[in-house]
């Protein structure tokens, strides 16, 4: 079987189960949008840390090689592991930061415990996180299928690094277009099933694998 339908079936397969899931929920698009906020937050997060150590061993290697031979060059794991404690600093206030001002936004649409929009203070309290928690955690293991070989493809260039910084900023990007959508659609009318679907499909259907293998699924035919 070519790699690209080894990568594809497990993808499918985690796609199935969380629609299977949903079902069971009742289709319930308020549980979606806080579980699509909540696996942004760990596995963006996580995408970060890994992306940092990796930078951390690339920078010790080429300071290394830099740096001459002797106790000088001793001290490049050190500052290597300086930077990356910095980054892991900035990365941890600004993107937890930026999933804290989303979940704001987001609490005024789609109210943790469901009603109304919440009256006066709308920023969600330790019980409403621990609440989002409880509910959307079987999540994380589907997007950490999803996600697995950006998280763990061993890339070390200081391209592809920058861009694992960046991407889990995009996914962020992604899930605010789709509450827009859900708004758009629900006002509308449309089954809730569906809604469902096609927001679920958007973010986790293995599009870029199913790319990759088409043209081979084509030829076959």
């Amino acid at each position: 079987m070519p790699s690209h339908s080894r990568r594809f079936w497990p993808e499918l397969l985690a796609f199935a189960l969380g629609l299977v899931a949903a079902a069971l929920t009742g289709w319930d698009t308020t549980g979606l949008v806080w579980s699509l906020w909540l696996s942004s937050l760990t596995i963006g997060y996580l995408t970060i840390v890994l992306t940092i150590v990796r930078m951390v061993l690339s920078g010790t290697n080429a300071l290394a090689k830099e740096i001459p031979a002797g106790k000088a060059r001793a001290a490049a794991p050190v500052l290597a592991l300086f930077g990356g404690v910095f980054l892991l600093a900035f990365f941890t206030v600004h993107f937890g930061g930026f999933h804290w001002g989303h979940s704001i936004f987001l609490n005024l649409f789609f109210p943790i415990h469901g009603g109304e929009s919440p009256q006066g203070e709308p920023v969600p309290s330790l019980a409403d996180y621990g609440q989002v928690i409880k509910t959307g955690w079987w999540f994380i293991p589907l997007a950490l299928v999803a996600e697995r070989r950006k998280l763990f493809s061993g890339t070390t260039t200081s391209e592809k690094l920058e861009n694992s910084l960046s991407a889990p900023y995009k996914n962020v990007i992604r899930l605010h277009l789709l509450i827009f959508f859900f708004a758009g659609a629900s006002s509308s009318g449309a089954p809730a099933f569906l809604i469902y679907a096609v927001v679920y499909a958007v973010y986790f259907f293995p599009w870029s694998t199913w790319r990759k293998i088409r043209p081979a699924a084509t030829l076959a035919t």
